[in-house]
């Protein structure tokens, strides 16, 4: 039987005082190189060389961050296979049924297609968008903004605009920014101009003009900018088919003319509102359905959102719509509830 000392005990605990504080040091400074290299093979060297690190579990989810980001590129088929398989082997417990699912029908994660009634259809099978969205929300959470590509989520789009001012050199309305929101209730991911993959392409071209009169205040005599003019068209392109629509609407002039002393205080935002908004949501429907209206009713973060499609919702007059203005009624916004029971009224219920 070995039997140990006082002596003896206490130079192992020396020992283990000296021998763990460097263990944990190499660890440390492996993590640290790899998260500085951040790329695949560095964090695959801090795995092999440190099976048992603090940071294993951390180092694999890094891992398929970085591979499941490069589904924007382009790939042949054995490619997509080689995608798959790497990303297996790193995905994290909870998308495991859901990359499988997707490794084994990658070909079906995409479709698009005009059904009989002649609208644009996401044709996936609920199972596989149902797998692609989980990775999609995933990837979200997890890394903030993140553009998936064509294995791992939704159909993109492409979103050009173009705006012009007269006279307004400091005007830039959120065409872009509304435009992506749209389309992402529509099930698509929105790509901006640098883009080279995406399945259809949205294109906006708007023209503003403001334009004013002469205000006395006191004996005070100003031009003020109370008149603001937006127009444009809007194209939705697929395959070999082009929709278009144009958009159109003049705002004031206004009985409060403090601050409008420039053209780029004209009004633009209110007629952005009245003329882009509306038809944008028209546009939708006409293309796809009420779907993504009825998406953006219920889910959107954004209460004026809200309200606007509500409004649009009344004023086509489209009873598939009752339920989900119903369900609006509830809102946690007054002016949503409030635009959602003129809505119902304008459906006749």
């Amino acid at each position: 039987m070995l039997v140990l000392c006082r002596q003896h005990i206490l130079v192992l605990l020396v020992i283990i005082m000296v021998v763990l504080p460097v263990g944990c040091d190499r660890d440390q400074a492996a993590w640290q190189k790899a998260t500085g290299k951040n790329t695949v093979a560095g964090y695959e060297e801090y795995l092999r060389a440190h099976p048992g690190g603090k940071h294993i579990e951390e180092a694999r989810e890094r891992i398929f961050f970085l591979i499941a980001r490069t589904s924007t590129q382009r790939r042949t088929e054995a490619e997509i296979a080689l995608y798959y398989r790497e990303l297996a082997l790193y995905v994290p417990s909870e998308l495991e049924d859901a990359v499988a699912l997707l490794s084994a029908r990658w070909n079906e994660v995409l479709g698009l297609a005009f059904a009989e009634d002649g609208l644009l259809e996401i044709c996936r099978p609920p199972e596989v968008s149902q797998a692609a969205t989980r990775v999609w929300h995933y990837m979200e959470q997890r890394c903030g903004s993140y553009r998936t590509g064509a294995y791992l989520g939704r159909p993109k789009a492409h979103v050009l605009v173009k705006q012009t001012y007269e006279r307004a050199d400091n005007v830039s309305l959120p065409f872009l920014e509304y435009a992506e929101n749209v389309l992402n209730h529509a099930g698509f991911e929105a790509v901006r101009e640098d883009a080279e993959d995406y399945a259809v392409t949205l294109h906006i071209e708007a023209e503003g003009i403001p334009s004013g009169a002469w205000y006395q205040r006191g004996s005070t005599l100003s031009w003020q900018w109370t008149t603001a003019t937006l127009r444009g068209e809007m194209s939705f392109s697929v395959e070999d088919r082009v929709f278009s629509w144009e958009f159109s609407a003049s705002m004031g002039p206004f009985t409060s003319t403090m601050g409008a002393s420039t053209p780029d205080r004209a009004p633009f935002w209110s007629a952005f509102g009245s003329g882009f908004e509306p038809v944008v949501w028209r546009a939708i429907v006409e293309t796809m359905g009420l779907s993504p209206l009825i998406s953006a009713l219920l889910t959107d973060n954004n209460p004026v959102v809200r309200k606007r499609v509500a409004t649009v919702l009344g004023e086509m007059g489209n009873q598939g719509a009752a339920e989900a203005l119903t369900a609006a009624l509830e809102d946690r916004d007054g002016l949503v509830r409030e635009a959602a029971a003129a809505a119902l009224e304008q459906l006749g219920r």
